[in-house]
């Protein structure tokens, strides 16, 4: 599957962002794809002239369903056929509860069906096109935004559709999302436990560190290296610990614009160590797992210039450096030996 620079901007409700569900990695891409192909009827609601109006909706086309149709190299390659038969079997089995009110407001009746009904259309024994159809009703969930008092959209996800076809992990796709939505605010912060939820993942992963290696760290790489925007479990502030079990997760969310800075921050540190310590490009290597993280930048800092502030003050430190590594050490001791 060929990756391009293109960047498509895909929009849709966080409630279907933050919904908890198990899908795969090729599910993941199915299900992102066909909210590619619903933004001819999300994007029109950014328009404050425009908001959904769902009777209108489902009394515009005379079908009682919406169709979808594109390619499969969208989803898998071509030898991933047999994994994409199997994941739009298991699509079309999810069960989806419709409720119906008066104008009273009371429930009147709930309708049961699947999430969407899928054709594969074949071409010399090969899939060339694959048709997704699903029911008015069921796509309302997926299209309809919030809107607040002024009529503006809210609680909604805006993402790149090309960065979820180049992830390797099914979970990858799932928490890039999540970040998408708290971009503007910076910091995403949940629960262990909420967490576990969101990603269905209860039984699977009993213990943190499992979760790190096989959850965490796969997608944080596929985030670096694919999206515009990504996060460091590594980092200190990561998690909150009770009772030195971790309780919550801090997704500080990173940007390429944030990383440019933290670059700038980065050469200022170590000019200062190499101005002031005569430090080597050797030592400044046995200093990285510090100074590649932004949130200790200003703590090294002033660090380094009150360490050759009492340097000059004391004529009795003959080794400048071993100091030097000996107070940092001190200052910073969990991160100089993690």
């Amino acid at each position: 599957m060929q990756i391009t620079n293109k960047q498509t901007r895909v929009y849709q409700p966080n409630k279907l962002t933050f919904a908890a569900y198990d899908y795969s990695l090729i599910q993941e891409r199915i299900m992102n794809t066909v909210m590619y192909y619903l933004q001819e009827y999300i994007k029109p609601q950014f328009n404050a002239s425009c908001s959904f109006n769902r009777d209108k909706f489902l009394a515009a086309i005379d079908d009682d369903y919406i169709l979808i149709d594109f390619h499969p190299n969208m989803i898998v390659k071509p030898q991933q056929n047999d994994q994409l038969k199997d994941s739009l079997m298991n699509l079309a089995t999810i069960p989806v509860e419709l409720k119906s009110y008066n104008s009273k407001g009371e429930l009147v009746q709930i309708d049961y069906c699947g999430l969407l009904s899928a054709k594969l259309i074949l071409k010399y024994g090969r899939t060339s096109h694959i048709q997704i159809s699903m029911k008015k009703e069921v796509a309302c969930l997926l299209i309809e935004l919030e809107r607040n008092k002024n009529n503006q959209p809210i609680n909604y996800t805006s993402f790149i559709y090309e960065c979820n076809r180049a992830f390797k992990s099914k979970y990858s796709s799932r928490i890039y999302k999540m970040l998408s939505s708290w971009k503007s605010k910076r910091m995403y912060e949940v629960t262990l436990d909420d967490f576990r939820s969101q990603l269905k993942i209860v039984d699977s992963y009993k213990r943190y560190s499992d979760i790190k290696k096989n959850i965490l760290l796969p997608a944080q790489r596929d985030l670096k290296k694919f999206a515009d925007c990504w996060f460091d479990c590594e980092d200190e502030t990561f998690v909150n610990r009770r009772n030195r079990r971790v309780y919550k997760l801090n997704f500080s969310i990173i940007t390429k614009d944030d990383e440019k800075v933290c670059k700038l921050q980065k050469d200022s540190v170590e000019q200062l160590l190499k101005t002031y310590f005569a430090l080597s490009q050797e030592d400044l290597k046995e200093l990285e797992h510090l100074t590649n993280k932004p949130g200790l930048h200003a703590r090294l800092n002033c660090k380094i210039l009150e360490v050759y502030d009492r340097i000059l003050g004391d004529y009795s430190i003959k080794d400048k450096k071993k100091y030097l590594f000996e107070c940092i050490l001190n200052e910073f001791p969990e991160q100089f030996y993690s």
